[in-house]
């Protein structure tokens, strides 16, 4: 059950990065505050340990996957949540190209699909 939820706000995610990619770079090259940043990178680790549990529930080497991504996700959460690096590591996203953000919401979209099949 909890699976299909986080998958499903995966797949609204995603489809929003891809339809408007514009919106997210946009909205990373304003500048963020300290608090919103906390946010941010807390639901990135909450995300992250959601996937990993999800490791548990889904049979097969999608699920695998899925959880390495999680892993990841609540490593790199963590670290970055006390690091004074947050604010250049948002700052160099936001300087990508359109494409690049519209390329990350088709995976997450996947991902979530992955999430709400298996």
């Amino acid at each position: 059950m909890l699976t299909n939820i986080i998958g499903l706000i995966w797949i609204v995610a995603g489809l929003l990065w891809t339809i408007w990619p514009g919106k997210l770079k946009e909205r990373l090259g304003r500048k963020i505050t300290k608090r919103m940043r906390r946010v941010v990178f807390g639901f990135i680790i909450v995300f992250g340990f959601s996937l990993i549990v999800s490791i548990f529930k889904t049979p097969g080497i999608a699920g695998k996957l899925i959880g390495l991504t999680g892993m990841v996700l609540a490593i790199k959460g963590i670290m970055l949540f006390t690091s004074r690096a947050s604010g250049k590591m948002l700052e160099w996203w936001s300087e990508r190209p359109v494409i690049v953000f519209r390329v990350q919401g088709i995976v997450v979209l996947a991902i979530g699909i992955a999430l709400v099949v298996f």
